[in-house]
């Protein structure tokens, strides 16, 4: 029985990859999904279109029909928790509300950032994969949102008498509690260090005597028969 090597990137890479894409669009679809219905039913303006073709590929004016709108403030629980129709430039919890510029940049450059360090971080620690799944598809869904309309769809709210927390969405729920945990992570482990994939094994370096060179730092090996 021989063994040869596979360069990552190759058929027979270790699909961890496709956790941090499975969490992302789990997150993405449950966002742009509940803020479809949020403005369908909670918006209230006559001839905005409420078919879900035209919430994903909305018009040059539907956005400005949406900030425009009266909205509805349904109660779910009495005194603490409504869903209320809300439209925020700004980033979760309409952070940074008055630098919409500056949110999107900021969005683009950590999806950018989460892709190149998900590549770095062993398959094993499967929950880390995950945790890089709900930052990059709460970042995606809110993105999505500023490039179509310019502006955010927040629907969730708490409050308390005259105190409220501000608005937020499902896209916000996911980058809070996808940072929360690595931070954790950052702190108290050593998930988040760079480590060669497990089952992979390190190439043979370059002999001085002109041997083979190696195919890349590190080759996952497969039996071969």
């Amino acid at each position: 029985m021989n063994t040869k090597a596979v360069v990552p990137g190759q058929r027979g890479e270790d699909p961890r990859f496709l956790l941090v894409f499975v969490t992302g669009l789990l997150v993405f679809v449950a966002d742009f999904v509940t803020k479809w219905v949020a403005v369908r039913e909670l918006a209230m303006a006559p001839g905005l279109d409420g078919r879900l073709l035209a919430f994903m590929f909305p018009s040059g004016d539907y956005g400005r029909e949406l900030l425009e709108s009266h909205v509805r403030r349904v109660p779910v629980i009495p005194g603490l928790f409504d869903w209320f129709l809300q439209y925020n430039q700004g980033g979760a919890f309409s952070l940074l509300n008055d630098y919409p510029l500056v949110i999107t940049i900021v969005s683009v450059a950590a999806i950018v950032w989460i892709y190149l360090w998900s590549r770095r971080i062993s398959p094993e620690h499967y929950h880390v994969h995950i945790v890089f799944g709900l930052i990059l598809g709460g970042a995606l869904g809110n993105l999505a949102d500023r490039l179509r309309f310019r502006h955010v769809v927040d629907f969730i709210h708490f409050y308390h008498h005259d105190w409220y927390w501000p608005t937020f969405n499902v896209a916000d729920m996911a980058i809070c509690c996808g940072i929360a945990v690595f931070v954790y992570l950052s702190l108290f482990t050593k998930s988040l260090d760079s480590a060669a994939p497990a089952g992979v094994a390190e190439s043979p370096k370059a002999s001085s005597d002109g041997g083979d060179k190696p195919v890349s730092e590190y080759a996952i090996t497969e039996n071969v028969e």
